[in-house]
């Protein structure tokens, strides 16, 4: 082989080297491109599914907004009323105090009800250690402002205490599941069991009554926005819908199972949290 021949293969080979290190070097920053489309991907499908829960959340905010305002119209009235009949009528000033003070508490429970709900939409999740004695004894509270409180026997069951959570939502679902069981109430010797079943991972409420049930084509609908199954439903329709979005919230499930003029056990079950 003569010397130009060497020279010229010599070249060659530092040409292929070359080229193998570009396209080395050209793999590398289609990779880095490729991970860094891959990231933007995954950045904005987060940020549409948190435009889209935002969007949600604002839209639930309102209707309950919408809602609330259409509930204190009734006690509003009521009050206007009764104010102008003390006016004229003192004979009667006492009937008319006593249903004063109750159309008051209604639209205090409202508000509160209404604010309750609505923080529970847009709060981040909280973590903090209770004991299911003092969040019975929250919630019990507030259930003592419901009308026919005092005409449900109402029993707690637990195979444990100290636990943690997100207090105010457990409070808001543990509150509607048994005012849903007032509401429901079987007419005498009305009942409301509430049990804390804590497992190794996972903690299940199980509210359950002897009210007059859910007949089955209507079970798939308790959970809907507004939703009222009949004509002893009390409530703006909310309570249940804003449960089942509390227990998503929590990283829960919630299923309800029921018979007519037997009774409705609604369990939900919840990650401990550590």
């Amino acid at each position: 082989m003569t010397k130009s021949e060497i020279n010229y293969k010599n070249l060659l080979t530092e040409r292929e080297r070359d080229l193998e290190d570009r396209n080395e070097e050209l793999e590398a920053q289609h990779e880095e491109l490729t991970a860094a489309v891959e990231a933007m991907i995954k950045k904005n499908d987060h940020l549409e599914k948190a435009l889209e829960e935002l969007h949600t959340r604002n839209n639930e905010i309102e209707q309950i907004v919408y809602r609330s305002s259409h509930d204190l119209k009734s006690p509003i009235t009521s009050l206007d009323g009764l104010l102008m009949l003390m006016e004229t009528d003192q004979d009667n000033l006492n009937d008319y105090l006593l249903r004063a003070k109750m159309a008051s508490r209604n639209m205090k429970h409202i508000l509160q009800m209404m604010v309750l709900y609505s923080n529970s939409l847009v709060s981040d999740l909280s973590v903090e250690s209770i004991s299911v004695d003092d969040l019975w004894q929250q919630v019990n509270k507030e259930l003592q402002e419901i009308e026919d409180y005092n005409t449900v026997k109402i029993s707690l069951d637990k195979n444990k205490n100290e636990f943690s959570g997100d207090v105010a939502r457990l409070k808001m679902v543990l509150f509607n599941l048994i005012k849903n069981g007032i509401d429901f109430k079987n007419k005498s010797n009305a009942r409301i069991e509430v049990r804390f079943n804590f497992r190794s991972e996972c903690l299940k409420i199980q509210v359950s009554d002897n009210g007059v049930g859910i007949p089955d084509y209507l079970q798939t609908d308790i959970f809907k926005m507004f939703f009222r199954g009949s004509n002893y439903s009390k409530g703006s329709g909310l309570g249940l819908y804003l449960s089942k979005r509390a227990v998503e919230l929590m990283k829960g499930k919630i299923n309800v199972v029921s018979s007519e003029n037997i009774g409705t056990t609604i369990t939900v079950e919840l990650p401990l949290k550590k």
